[in-house]
């Protein structure tokens, strides 16, 4: 069983981006105690407030550092160029 923490994590890497509203979706309940847990083991984690249509403040989270979906970019480029 894959932890919450862990598809956190999970999404962040590939290039993702969450908000709480999004990680309900992926049974993730409570998204800022699981980016607490990851900062505390030393992942990077992003936080980007916005403003919602009802007035209230919500938090955006990324990974902050290189993603999986850039890593297979500059893969594909770098054997796109070898042709």
């Amino acid at each position: 069983m894959v932890s919450q923490a862990q598809k956190v994590v999970g999404l962040l890497k590939y290039g993702r981006t969450l908000t709480q509203k999004e990680a309900n979706r992926y049974g993730i309940t409570n998204l800022r105690a699981r980016v607490s847990e990851l900062r505390s083991e030393g992942v990077q984690i992003s936080s980007d407030f916005y403003t919602t249509r009802e007035g209230g403040r919500a938090a955006r989270y990324s990974f902050a550092g290189k993603t999986i979906r850039a890593r297979k970019a500059r893969k594909a480029a770098k054997s796109k160029a070898r042709r």
